[in-house]
């Protein structure tokens, strides 16, 4: 792919951190190696378990290296992000503590990538104090894409009084796209003789905001069931699967599961209700026709010299166009179905026609990165048109860090 060549040229100069728990890294702990980390900076992860961090105010990308696994003990925040800078975090597994979620995003102008993440809420205490099971929480941000991720609210516990189901990941006046994500809610407490059951977590709440998903699963969690003995013997609702209040959502090729209603004790009690599919509440809802459109590249992070494989799935039939930049990108296009989420400079690269089976592949051999480079990014998004049907759809986006092999 020599049209790599100019984005390569357009690339800034900036340091690769290592980081490895066991030593012999620039770092033992991701949140030293932010703390140390300038402006565009990379940090790569060896596997290992790490404490939470925060990446305030600066853009950065932290990356697990291929095949690492990075246990994430304790919240991760990205906070305060400029409109002219960005986030890419790629291949952890967090478990929220401390009464954060597992993944925390608020106030970011500038865009929030967060590809192959795993972000679990943190256990719910069996005793009353401040608590949060959500997966994670997205706040006030303009821009932020969620690639082939998972969210798990937390299950209630059941000695604490109202205490419900941890929502999977929760939106409050953000744009957020969804590319391949599973999100389930955590399960409500079931009764005790001093409080009732409590409702199932959604899997995805929002207000306000946009929300465009597509290929992905949502899940609401079951109510916890009541007893006899409880204030109240009935069951406690289940949750939704997408809870949204004036909200804009649109989505494709996405399969919605609400939760069960808890069952009450004994006959006349009363079962919980069962969740929605989605619960629209103001807002606007439009499902966009036909399958998902996806893109997979591999591996990622790739080394010079490695041949990476792109994999595409769409409509047979379909002109299928990879457009590719070093910069991601958030935003409607006018006539084009979806959203634009890769940026400037962008280029465009034609795979051909769809066979009937539905998927194309092509291979690149990683370029050269040159004196000084030590880390490329590229975010892809797959384009397809269909003649036929008039219809030119934005897909799924994915993001391929490309290294230095000397790392």
């Amino acid at each position: 792919m020599s049209i790599l060549a100019s984005l390569l040229v357009a690339t800034p100069l900036a340091q690769t951190i290592t980081v490895d728990d066991s030593g012999g890294a620039d770092h033992v702990q991701i949140h030293q190696a932010v703390q140390a980390a300038a402006e565009g900076d990379t940090i790569l992860v060896a596997s290992g378990s790490y404490a939470g961090f925060a990446v305030d105010g600066k853009g950065l990308t932290i990356v697990a290296d291929l095949g690492a696994v990075v246990d994430v003990l304790g919240s991760v925040a990205v906070v305060n992000i400029p409109q002219t800078s960005g986030v890419v975090l790629s291949g952890l597994r967090v478990q929220g503590s401390g009464g954060q979620p597992g993944l925390r995003l608020e106030s970011c102008s500038g865009s929030v990538v967060i590809d192959a993440g795993l972000f679990i809420g943190e256990q719910a205490p069996d005793t009353p104090m401040p608590w949060d099971g959500a997966g994670g929480r997205v706040r006030a941000c303009a821009a932020v894409s969620l690639i082939d991720c998972a969210f798990f609210g937390a299950d209630a516990a059941k000695g604490v009084a109202d205490q419900p189901g941890g929502v999977g990941l929760s939106s409050i006046d953000s744009g957020l796209h969804f590319a391949d994500v599973y999100s389930h809610g955590g399960r409500g407490a079931d009764a005790e003789s001093t409080h009732p059951a409590t409702h199932g977590g959604s899997g995805v709440e929002l207000i306000g905001g946009q929300f465009v998903v597509q290929g992905s699963r949502l899940f609401g969690a079951p109510g916890g069931d009541g007893v006899v003995s409880a204030p109240s013997c009935a069951g406690a609702d289940g949750g939704h699967a997408l809870d949204s209040y004036a909200s804009r959502v649109s989505h494709r090729a996405t399969d919605f599961f609400p939760g069960a209603g808890g069952d009450g004790a004994v006959s006349g009690c009363g079962d919980g209700k069962d969740g929605r599919m989605i619960q629209l509440t103001g807002g606007t809802l439009l499902e966009m026709p036909g399958p998902s459109r996806a893109i997979d590249a591999t591996p990622s992070p790739a080394r010079e010299g490695e041949w990476i494989q792109l994999r595409f799935r769409a409509t047979g039939g379909d002109l299928a166009v990879l457009a590719f930049s070093i910069e991601p990108g958030f935003g409607s296009v006018p006539g084009l179905d979806g959203l634009r989420l890769v940026g400037e400079p962008l280029r465009l690269l034609t795979l051909g026609v769809v066979p009937p089976g539905g998927s194309i592949e092509t291979a690149f051999l990683a370029p050269d990165l040159g004196p000084g480079l030590q880390a490329f990014a590229l975010h892809c998004q797959l384009l397809s048109a269909n003649p036929a049907a008039a219809l030119t759809v934005l897909g799924e986006n994915d993001y391929l860090l490309i290294l230095d092999d000397q790392l």
